[in-house]
């Protein structure tokens, strides 16, 4: 969470919700602490991190969710996929909300720079876009469902996509647009310190979570 909470805080909540599931937060805090706990109820499922092609934001998700965005995060937290991953809501017939790229390989672990990967985006106009993916970020591009951008990928130090260190793909948007995820897998979860809290924040951020 992207702020500090006492066991005890952290007990009533559970508490609150085992007596009432079906109570809707009030308060931004409440809706932290809900949102938390659907990552580990997700996370409980899960046996390990996979490579899939496609996640769904279900509707008790998107219920305690103020924005697309808020459901993106939330799901990707809990799921922790890797690969292309195409993001709907609902269900895979639902809108589209992403496309997300998540990077295999641990951040810290002798990438130059502290450096993910190059990234070149082609919108189908004269010059190619040029960007650099920074270990433990979350980059957001606005691309819609309806636009399609050619992207030609190049991991540094341990990373790969696909299980591949190069890769070029043409993808679309949705209704948030096209996520790098180079948070790493393994994902190194934030600690309790600032420091962790900081990092919860800085992803929050970028995609224009406030």
């Amino acid at each position: 969470m992207p702020f500090s909470a006492e066991p005890a805080q952290v007990e009533d909540f559970l508490a609150n919700i085992t007596l009432y599931p079906q109570a809707i937060p009030q308060t931004l805090k409440e809706l932290e602490f809900y949102q938390s706990y659907l990552r580990e109820i997700i996370r409980s499922n899960q046996k390990e991190e996979v490579q899939i092609e496609s996640l769904v934001i279900s509707e008790e998700i998107s219920k305690i969710c103020r924005f697309d965005s808020e459901g993106l995060l939330v799901s990707l937290d809990g799921f922790l996929p890797w690969g292309i991953v195409k993001i709907f809501k609902t269900d895979e017939n639902g809108p589209k909300v992403a496309t997300v790229v998540c990077f295999e390989g641990e951040i810290g672990k002798g990438a130059k720079n502290k450096q993910v990967a190059q990234v070149y985006l082609d919108f189908g106009l004269a010059q190619k876009q040029k960007m650099v993916l920074d270990e433990d970020d979350l980059t957001l591009i606005p691309v819609s469902a309806e636009e399609k951008v050619v992207l030609e990928i190049k991991c540094l130090g341990n990373f790969k996509i696909c299980q591949k260190k190069d890769l070029k793909i043409e993808v679309t948007g949705g209704a948030v647009g096209v996520v790098f995820d180079a948070r790493g897998r393994p994902f190194q979860f934030p600690d309790f310190s600032p420091q962790g809290r900081g990092r919860v924040v800085k992803w929050r951020k970028a995609l224009g979570i406030i």
